[in-house]
């Protein structure tokens, strides 16, 4: 049986670790993605920067990335695609030699927050081993099976993303027309408005996955 286990990292120790430094509102997602060898996380998002050409110079100092390419800009972000260099962040080997999938990957100035899935409990351990062997100051923050993390009143959704989902529906966010703003939102549960917008996005997207999506639709 599959396994989600959440973790924790210093953003320091992690690809675009520097870009993130410079700019304490700024968050990066990765599209939810199998790395391979071939090509590794080559899609992530950039929310809530003040400078995007700032951001774009200081990514492109990071070892790990060989080339980075802007493929659209919008109100809240910019989803960016990236080839990385034969050097490969020891976080993203780990997961490479567990055939782990990314579900969930989202950074800021301070730490980046990882939600992963393994084929079953062995690969978690081997996962676990490689990090000590690497001396990453990795924190895990759960580990359960899918069908547990499935059940009950969570539906796969993380604490914050429980959280912003009944923010909004308590404060009248999605009755018609609107009694709030994603922006009032933000500031309740105190976060940007882009990192809400990602955050309701991902919580609608993970409720739908495991409450309306049969097998056969995904």
């Amino acid at each position: 049986m599959s396994v989600i286990a959440e973790f924790t990292v210093p953003a320091e120790e992690f690809a675009l670790g520097r870009a993130l430094k410079r700019d304490s509102k700024m968050e990066i997602e990765f599209e939810r993605t199998v790395p391979s060898r071939t090509d590794r996380l080559p899609f992530f998002f950039v929310w809530d920067c003040s400078d995007y050409e700032a951001f774009e110079r200081e990514a492109r100092k990071e070892p790990e990335i060989e080339e980075l390419a802007l493929v659209e800009r919008f109100d809240a972000g910019a989803l960016y695609r990236v080839k990385w260099t034969e050097h490969v962040d020891e976080f993203i080997q780990a997961i490479m030699q567990a055939d782990a999938t990314i579900v969930e990957a989202v950074g800021n100035d301070e730490t980046w927050s990882f939600e992963l899935r393994f084929p079953d409990s062995e690969n978690v351990s081997r996962f676990q081993s490689e990090l000590r062997e690497y001396e990453m100051g990795v924190r895990v923050n759960r580990i359960a099976t899918e069908l547990d993390a499935k059940s009950a009143e969570s539906y796969g959704l993380t604490d914050p993303q429980r959280e912003a989902l009944l923010a909004a529906f308590r404060r009248g966010y999605f009755s018609e027309p609107r009694a709030v703003s994603l922006s009032d939102l933000a500031a309740e549960l105190g976060i940007s408005s882009a990192a809400a917008t990602g955050r309701m996005r991902r919580a609608v997207r993970t409720l739908i996955a495991n409450t309306l999506l049969r097998d056969d639709d995904a």
